[in-house]
């Protein structure tokens, strides 16, 4: 495992973590490389916070039911427990079935974060989305285009995870609206993120795993595209799940999450970022990462993976040769 996480770069409510060694390079490169992450701190305040969850706590419960009835393959059978456990332990909301004040809340969040990325890492945004920002708009910008089923409401219980990927975008951000701390018997050791501890914490476990090139180890089957193919999260999940645990929500000795290549070799993430929530975490499209496993509780995220839509990539191109 590398040297603990550690903050780089940093400027006006944002900071730099380094998930591979740094290189000395501009945060631009870093980001777009998949070497490092970012850190957008207090993005949301408490009243937003508090909203967000409002809504989400109406909607879960409808759509526990709805999903419930379904597997990834088609309407569930009654005897397949296994599936119906996969659905309880992960629940996702797309935006488009939330109420309409929810999707404005986190169309705001989005342009948030793209302003302040604007603002504080001017040459980061002109070479992802050129002329494209500002905007107004994220979810409804005709210019971008987001990852199947996304902006989306991710509720993982107990075992809840989601397997090691690289979501292929321009651009994740992934704002958790609940706090969490480390499950008893956890691997500290891969905790090396300054992580808060919250006295009012939601669940234990969880938070989001990184990989470095180093970690993730030998059999990790290499990307085919670059950072910014408009590929699909079911995609990369289905070409990544060489590197996961053992089965969903499967512990180790001692407790903890197991992440294995077959039965031989153990691959543990870098680190795992449990940051407090309305904390925003950026990073690109070639970064290895996963849902790390709820072991108690419930963990509630707001995910959205977008780049330029292949059109305006294409115009954007185009300048670029003429340039």
């Amino acid at each position: 495992m590398e040297a603990p996480m550690s903050a780089a770069r940093s400027g006006a409510g944002w900071s730099e973590v380094h998930v591979n060694l740094d290189t000395g390079t501009s945060v631009a490169t870093s980001f777009e490389n998949g070497d490092s992450l970012l850190l957008l701190h207090d993005l949301m305040s408490g009243d937003e916070l508090a909203s967000l969850n409002a809504e989400v706590a109406r909607a879960i419960s409808y759509e526990r039911e709805a999903q419930a009835r379904f597997t990834r393959f088609g309407p569930q059978p009654v005897a397949d427990a296994q599936a119906d456990m996969f659905q309880q332990h992960r629940v996702r909301i797309p935006l488009a079935r939330m109420p309409a004040s929810a999707s404005k809340l986190c169309d705001k969040l989005l342009v948030r974060v793209l302003t302040l990325l604007e603002t504080q890492i001017p040459d980061l945004t002109a070479d992802l989305f050129g002329k494209s920002l500002p905007c107004t708009t994220c979810i409804g910008n005709p210019s971008f285009e987001h990852s199947r089923g996304e902006p989306a409401i991710n509720v993982h219980t107990a075992s809840g995870c989601l397997n090691a990927h690289e979501d292929q975008h321009y651009v994740t951000v992934l704002i958790p609206l609940s706090d969490g701390r480390a499950a008893d018997g956890e691997d500290v050791r891969a905790h090396a993120a300054p992580n808060q501890q919250h006295g009012n914490s939601t669940f234990t476990g969880g938070g989001t795993a990184f990989w470095s090139v180093a970690d993730r180890g030998p059999q990790f089957i290499p990307n085919a595209f670059g950072s910014k193919g408009p590929l699909t999260h079911r995609g990369q999940e289905t070409v990544r799940s060489v590197v996961r645990g053992r089965a969903a929500g499967e512990l180790g000795e001692g407790g903890g999450p197991s992440w294995a290549v077959g039965k031989e070799e153990t691959f543990p993430p870098t680190f795992i970022a449990r940051p407090p929530a309305g904390t925003a975490l950026v990073f690109g499209g070639k970064l290895t990462h996963a849902g790390h496993p709820v072991a108690s509780g419930e963990r509630v995220v707001f995910v959205a993976s977008f780049s330029l839509c292949t059109e305006q990539r294409e115009l954007r191109e185009q300048r670029d040769r003429v340039l």
